[in-house]
């Protein structure tokens, strides 16, 4: 039986709670805030749909088509990744310290996120991360372009070879990508193990396409491809020594000294142990995109 991520991780869900920001609204009446419990493997974009239809009655006609491009959301002045899962922002934003709800302001006509960037102070400013432009004709086929590349592109390394993509039918792509933009993570894994996309075994990964989060801010994202065949990329510990200063690696590791700082290593908002096998991770961890995301969070001294 083709294995599947662990139950808590891939029930894993984040209150959320948005509100409007002032300069968006039209209205005499403070709307209430928006609240949804959202999966940590889901994204932001599904719910862009929810929030017009809660707010829309609350900011100008023509604040925002329906195609949803120029809404955004931010979490205390800083604009929000829209292409990342929903969980990496959070671990990113608030490591082992989570506080919930999580609490988001959404922008309609307010300027874009670009604009917003340029108006924050200097020491602010430079350790936000630019935001990515959407590149579709709305927010939720923006998604999808930048989902379904992702997803072939960490396919093709988990298992060496295209013809998992390559063999999906477009009613299986259709149905993938409604489990994912609709929230139905489930329903994304039971399809997913339907048409053979996982891996049942650790001895069937090739390889794994890791996306390591480096929060300090500013947020950094390096991308990087394991191969399970090498012996000196064997655990976490090896993968971060390979890709980050030794400095910041000696960070992750366990000290005595509390006076140290001490960056933390999560998935899936677990505090990872440095010895743990990256393939056993890729085997239960992976989120919808078929890529392992690592959050690295530094010490605040660093920020």
């Amino acid at each position: 039986m083709t294995a599947l991520p662990d139950e808590a991780v891939n029930r894993g869900c984040i209150l959320v709670q948005v509100r409007l920001h002032e300069t968006d609204l039209s209205s005499l009446r403070v709307p209430t805030p928006y609240f949804k419990l959202v999966s940590r493997l889901s994204y932001l974009p599904v719910l862009y749909g929810d929030i017009y239809d809660h707010y829309k009655s609350y900011i100008l006609p023509d604040s925002l088509s329906h195609n949803g491009r120029n809404l955004w959301l931010e979490h205390d002045n800083i604009p929000l990744q829209w292409h990342l899962p929903v969980g990496v922002l959070f671990d990113a934003l608030f490591g082992g310290h989570p506080r919930v709800p999580w609490q988001l302001t959404v922008h309609f006509s307010s300027g874009t996120p670009e604009q917003h960037i340029e108006h924050l102070p200097e020491h602010i400013r430079r350790h936000v991360p630019k935001p990515i432009p959407m590149t579709g004709s709305s927010a939720v086929n923006s998604f999808k372009i930048r989902f379904l590349n992702t997803l072939k592109q960490s396919l093709f390394l988990l298992h060496g070879t295209s013809v998992r993509f390559a063999s999906l039918s477009k009613s299986d792509q259709t149905d993938l990508m409604d489990a994912v933009v609709e929230g139905r993570v489930d329903d994304f894994w039971s399809i997913a193990r339907r048409v053979d996309l996982t891996c049942s075994a650790i001895a069937d990964i090739k390889s794994v396409s890791i996306r390591l989060h480096v929060y300090g801010p500013p947020h950094l994202q390096l991308l990087r491809a394991f191969e399970p065949a090498s012996s000196s990329l064997t655990s976490v510990r090896c993968l971060l020594r390979s890709v980050l200063p030794q400095e910041v690696a000696d960070m992750c590791e366990d000290s005595h000294d509390d006076t140290l700082p001490r960056a933390q290593v999560l998935v899936h908002g677990v505090c990872a142990s440095l010895d743990c096998s990256v393939r056993w991770l890729a085997l239960y961890g992976l989120y919808c995109d078929q890529c392992l995301h690592i959050v690295v969070r530094l010490p605040g001294a660093l920020t």
